[in-house]
């Protein structure tokens, strides 16, 4: 029997630009659900909403502040439940950016991880990954590796009141998280569940194949194979599949940068239990498009 997703036509929308609903210049849920009928017409059957949690907006909402929290710029709570409510009622099928690579570095978690002296510093500091400085003969200081971030720069950024450095693979602001850390897993397990209850029917899974980080932090330049596709990232993602993509029967579509046609199968083929659908993008020097790989 064919899943809803297998023939769907699903509309993303960026919802800072799709409709302003209460006039103050950035589009919102309440424009969202007053567009409701467009869709219809459209004939789409599901509406893929780019983030839209409380951020400081470092990175278009990929920069996660609070979870539980809707961005002021869209909403509030009360306006994605109904949104939800309306969408299913139109029997459009809704579906939510989640971001589990790393969050902002002004979560909660990040603040408490990186001063000693919050009372849930040695709960949340090994939520995210750190490394000691490095010294050069001088002893001058040097970090930890010479790895380049997806956005440009480095990836170390250092933390004076602990003496490390903080592992960003995107921007400064989006310190990545310890999939290591099961406490930490929990926590992400948690939040999903609770979108997954909201009515949520499927998750666009970002940055998926950053998941793990080669722990041994080698020096190499500018090192992406070090923090990309690495295998141990596959039994994180099985991990949520097992626990939440499959029991609760919601969509679960994985964005992995640079995946080939091959690893795509390790991802969405029959037996195994991680994602519906793939977005890699290996192809855009040639074309501005994405490329979708399931298996029906």
């Amino acid at each position: 029997m064919k899943k809803w997703w297998q023939e769907a036509v699903i509309y993303q929308c960026y919802l800072r630009s799709f409709k302003d609903g209460n006039q103050d210049g950035i589009g919102d849920f309440k424009g969202l659900i007053e567009k409701i009928s467009y869709f219809e017409d459209l004939g789409v059957d599901a509406i893929w909403v780019s983030p839209h949690y409380l951020s400081p907006m470092d990175d278009n909402g990929y920069d996660v502040s609070d979870f539980y929290q809707v961005s002021p710029d869209y909403g509030t709570l009360d306006d994605v439940k109904e949104f939800i409510q309306k969408a299913h009622e139109a029997n459009l099928k809704v579906l939510f950016d989640l971001i589990l690579n790393h969050t902002s570095d002004e979560h909660p978690w990040f603040i408490a991880a990186c001063d000693p002296t919050h009372k849930d510093h040695h709960k949340y500091h090994d939520y995210y990954i750190w490394q000691p400085p490095k010294y050069d003969e001088s002893g001058m200081k040097m970090k930890p590796t010479r790895w380049l971030s997806w956005f440009g720069g480095d990836v170390w950024e250092y933390n004076e009141p602990t003496n490390e450095y903080y592992l960003h693979i995107f921007s400064s602001k989006m310190p990545d998280l310890n999939w290591r850390n099961q406490a930490m897993k929990q926590d992400l397990k948690q939040m999903t569940k609770w979108l997954i209850d909201l009515g949520v029917d499927g998750f666009r899974v970002d940055a998926s194949n950053h998941l793990e980080k080669d722990w041994t932090f080698p020096d190499g330049y500018p090192g992406y194979e070090y923090f990309s596709s690495l295998p141990k990232h596959h039994e994180y993602i099985e991990e949520f599949g097992k626990e939440l993509f499959v029991p609760f029967d919601v969509l679960a579509i994985g964005e992995a940068g640079g995946a080939s046609k091959e690893e795509a199968e390790e991802y969405v083929g029959y037996n195994n239990h991680e994602f519906n659908m793939l977005i890699q993008f290996g192809h855009q020097k040639s074309r501005n498009i994405l490329m979708f790989y399931f298996i029906q």
